[in-house]
């Protein structure tokens, strides 16, 4: 990132659809912007975006607020865009998940919470997610996370 820029956390989601992403990455392309650091992913029909961009300086509020509008109408999303401290986002890149953690079991409601907390308790920050439920002889099977210390 140069000086005339600065990090935005950008999230978009909503029903998904073929464009979505072209659509955003093309808006922050015609920006000048840089795509650091994305997730996106597709959860029973819902798809949602978090992108960390740098974007220059030119590019004004009332410009990406533009910008921002004609996506959401155009393809029925939820945009939003939140300046990040340029030193929080350069600290935080540079920690790396350090364990894999994976849990399956009988799907029930708490074992995310349960598991979390558990982390949490050990000062363990979880960096990725992912659940999935899976049907094994008839019966639901969840889990799946990252984490650093």
């Amino acid at each position: 990132m140069s000086r005339s820029s600065s990090y935005y956390l950008l999230t978009a989601f909503g029903k998904d659809r073929p464009g979505i992403v072209a659509a955003v990455t093309r808006m922050l392309f015609d920006w000048g912007a840089n795509i650091e650091d994305a997730s996106m992913t597709r959860l029973r029909g819902e798809f949602t975006i978090m992108l960390v961009t740098s974007i220059p300086s030119k590019v004004t509020p009332a410009g990406m607020k533009k910008g921002l509008e004609v996506v959401q109408k155009k393809l029925g999303l939820d945009v939003t865009i939140k300046p990040l401290s340029a030193v929080d986002v350069l600290r935080k890149s540079t920690e790396n998940a350090r364990y894999m953690l994976s849990v399956y079991g009988t799907d029930h409601p708490g074992i995310v919470a349960e598991v979390t907390e558990s982390l949490a308790k050990r000062k363990i920050s979880v960096t990725d997610l992912q659940t999935k439920v899976t049907i094994i002889d008839r019966t639901p099977v969840n889990g799946s996370a990252r984490s650093h210390h």
